[in-house]
Parts: structure tokens; C-alpha cells; sequence
């Protein structure tokens, strides 16, 4: 389940991402389209960063061996950094959008493993009762 939410998670950043980058290029937000367009970059480096130490650990739970994080040090670490160029290049980059644009990603894989959780136990609830 996880997995089919991470994959529709990648494709709707990237449709987002190309829509992006279209107001970037053809508006006169460019420093709010910039610092959406580096939020949500992030965010899906973040998520997908994430949901690979996730299916680790849970390899390494059921073998029983010791697992150290899930990388939440590198995940902060990565957004201090973008936080901090977006401050060195502030006429360039919002980071009201830069702000925006991390929640939203991490909003969207929440709705999205709600969905697919959703969806997977309406469709396991029908197998079982054979109809």
C-alpha cells in the first residue's frame, strides 16, 4: 500500500513540479513560483528518502535485527540547508513559498496513504465477505 502511494505521490509532485515551472517561466511571480518550485523539490527528496528507510526498517523489524533512525536528522539538515539559501538569495526566492511548498508535499503523501489505506480496506473488507 505504501508503495502504491509513494509512486502516485512522485507523479502528482512532477505534474506539479512542470506546472511550476511554467508560472516561473511565464509570470511575474517568479521569486514565489522559484520558492514553491525548491519546496516541493525538497519534499519529494524528503518523502521518497523517507519511505525508503520506512520499507527498510520494516525488513530489518521482522528479521529481528537493530535499526538507528529513519534519517531525521538528514531530512531537518536538508531543509535548514534550502531555508538557508533561500535566505541568501532572498530577491530571488520567497521563503513564505518555500515554506508552503515543503507542507504541501508532506500534505499530499498524508492524503494519499489515507486514500490508498482507505481504498485497501474497503477492497479486503469485499475479498472477505466474497462479493
Amino acid at each position: 500500500m505504501m508503495e502504491i502511494a509513494v509512486k502516485s505521490f512522485k507523479k502528482q509532485m512532477l505534474y506539479l513540479l512542470a506546472l511550476l515551472v511554467l508560472g516561473w517561466g511565464f509570470t511575474s511571480y517568479s521569486s514565489q513560483f522559484l520558492g514553491l518550485i525548491m519546496g516541493i523539490s525538497f519534499s519529494l527528496f524528503s518523502i521518497n528518502y523517507l519511505a525508503k528507510k520506512v520499507t527498510n526498517f520494516g525488513e530489518k523489524v521482522v528479521k529481528n535485527i537493530r535499526v538507528k533512525s529513519l534519517g531525521m536528522l538528514s531530512r531537518f539538515s536538508g531543509a535548514a540547508l534550502i531555508a538557508l539559501v533561500a535566505a541568501k538569495y532572498e530577491t530571488h526566492i520567497s521563503s513564505m513559498a518555500l515554506l508552503l511548498g515543503i507542507v504541501i508535499g508532506y500534505s499530499i503523501i498524508v492524503i494519499n496513504l489515507f486514500y490508498y489505506n482507505f481504498i485497501h480496506s474497503s477492497e479486503s473488507e469485499v475479498n472477505k465477505d466474497g462479493t
